[in-house]
């Protein structure tokens, strides 16, 4: 991947998802070190959940991006 080009090319959405709060990459840098950014989702799982995923209700969306790797390190 020339991950260069891709940053020219998506420069705006780069720019409004911003770093990663506790790794303080971009999503370039993530792709680069074979992460993702992921959104924090406040939720509610009633035991049914487990069998029927369809029970999940997604309380509220976190407008902060993070890499993958730093919520489960901080998990």
């Amino acid at each position: 991947m020339d991950f260069k080009k891709l940053e020219e090319q998506h420069k705006e959405i780069i720019d409004s998802i911003g770093n990663c709060p506790l790794s303080v990459v971009n999503t370039i840098e993530a792709l680069e070190e074979q992460d993702c950014m992921c959104i924090g989702l406040d939720v509610v799982r009633p035991e049914a959940a487990i069998a029927d995923a369809s029970r999940l209700v997604i309380k509220d969306v976190f407008p902060t991006y993070m890499t993958a790797e730093s919520f489960l390190q901080s998990a």
